[in-house]
């Protein structure tokens, strides 16, 4: 957690799209986040299926804990 209000976004980009010519979308990659506290895991995130974009909104963090975004956009 947070202390103070403040707020940690976790982003994943897809840099592959950019540079390469298949052009595949980030929801194809079968990315996986894992997030741990010390050596505990907490929460496991996969890409979300089936939409378009190349950044992944995965979580945030603030005073009250994680919240899950795990979205997918432009």
């Amino acid at each position: 957690m947070i202390e103070g209000g403040g707020k940690f976004e976790y982003w994943v980009y897809n840099y592959a799209y950019r540079y390469s010519n298949s052009k595949s979308e980030l929801s194809e990659s079968q990315a996986v986040v894992k997030v741990y506290s010390g050596s505990e895991l907490i929460k496991i995130y996969y890409v979300p299926r089936n939409q378009k974009g190349i950044t992944w909104n995965v979580f945030e963090i603030n005073s009250e804990g994680i919240k899950t975004v795990n979205s997918i956009k432009w």
